[in-house]
């Protein structure tokens, strides 16, 4: 019973040193990042996720954040009822990391913005995502006629992208953000929509959305 015991508190602890990790570079990003939440309830964040009850903590726009997810190299954190951030460690060739910041807003079409920055939170302009076209990020069915697919792609103006992180996967996806229609041809719209994956090569986001390995 003591060895079970023991080696509950071990994983336990692995598993807060994880989170801490992760939560490290939440606690030091610049505070522009994110104005409305001070330095105190950031820390707040973290304590009510590692808590045996978590809870959401009121910001200074008067609305609620809270933190979704918490693992050694991503973090996922709601920061408003319209934004939620991803935080994505990635490592480099040459042994180090960058932070990969993707900022989600649905307010309420969504949109992304996606930032990379050095540890230390310097901001890095030599990373970027590729850029798709509607076209890279639309597939016309095969029952479908070319001047119907052509008009539903009209829609896309202006183009949202959207991009977020799978922590799962470990990959990129791309797509596109279903514009406001009316509820007939909603259905339609979204039918034509697909996703583009990006994969971290180390040095940059590859495209790997026709692998074979993904």
């Amino acid at each position: 019973m003591r060895r079970y015991l023991f080696l509950l508190m071990i994983l336990l602890a692995a598993t807060t040193v994880r989170a801490q990790d992760a939560g490290t570079l939440w606690l030091a990003m610049p505070r522009a990042m994110t104005p409305y939440l001070t330095p105190e309830q950031r820390q707040e964040m973290l304590n009510s996720y590692l808590s045996a009850e978590p809870a959401p903590v009121a910001n200074m726009l008067h609305g609620e954040s809270s933190v979704d997810t918490l693992a050694a190299d991503y973090g996922r954190f709601r920061l408003s009822s319209a934004r939620t951030m991803q935080l994505v460690r990635l490592p480099r060739e040459d042994g180090d990391s960058i932070v990969c910041v993707i900022d989600l807003y649905n307010a309420p079409a969504k949109k992304s913005v996606v930032r990379f920055y050095s540890p230390d939170w310097r901001p890095l302009s030599d990373i970027d995502v590729p850029d798709f076209s509607v076209a890279d990020l639309t597939a016309r069915p095969d029952s479908m006629a070319v001047a119907e697919y052509d008009a539903l792609c009209q829609w896309f103006e202006p183009q949202l992208v959207t991009t977020e992180y799978n922590p799962v996967s470990g990959l990129f996806e791309v797509t596109l953000s279903v514009p406001f229609a009316v509820r007939e041809e909603k259905e339609k719209i979204e039918g034509v929509v697909c996703k583009r994956f990006l994969k971290w090569s180390g040095e940059r986001l590859k495209d790997v959305t026709n692998s074979q390995n993904i």
